[in-house]
């Protein structure tokens, strides 16, 4: 109950309407970049969870991420035992933030060699330099391709403060 609780009161302060949404706790960035790895093949691959990725016929995915993202999708990859070709790093401004240009030419890349795009990561305060991805354009893109959009932002508080959540827009896409 006390989960369910955190999370309600959670929604509310980054202003999703009340009841909607969902959400688990997690003990730190990493196990939380994995369950978004996971959800994101899962939902583009609903036989995943019966089937595997040996039996499954998973096609040849890949996971879209800055240059600057957490080291915890590369735990993911090990741990999935998907190849680590499957990651494919964004190179970033000289702030730090995605490069746009880039994820779409990346995404464009990808379709056209007949891999599946499945997940794009945001990420909201980077290790290296605090820097906010563009998430807003980020969002229209992994909506053009359908692809599930991850924002790891477990070091911003910018969705607290009234001040920087602007930085945030597109998120509850």
């Amino acid at each position: 109950m006390m989960e369910f609780i955190m999370v309600q009161k959670l929604r509310t302060l980054i202003g999703y309407p009340h009841g909607d949404g969902d959400g688990i706790p997690t003990p730190g960035c990493s196990v939380g970049n994995i369950m978004a790895v996971n959800l994101a093949i899962h939902k583009k691959f609903p036989t995943f969870k019966e089937k595997g990725f040996i039996g499954g016929g998973i096609p040849n995915f890949r996971i879209f991420l800055s240059q600057d993202a957490c080291a915890s999708f590369v735990k993911a990859q090990i741990l999935m035992g998907f190849p680590a070709a499957a990651l494919i790093w964004i190179p970033t401004d000289s702030n730090g933030r995605l490069l746009v240009s880039h994820l779409r030419t990346e995404l464009e890349k990808a379709v056209k060699t007949g891999r599946v795009p499945v997940m794009v990561v945001g990420t909201a305060g980077t290790r290296t330099l605090g820097a906010i991805d563009p998430i807003a354009e980020i969002a229209q893109l992994c909506e053009e391709y359908d692809v599930w959009f991850h924002v790891d932002a477990s070091r911003s508080g910018a969705l607290l403060s009234p001040n920087q959540k602007w930085r945030m827009g597109g998120i509850e896409k």
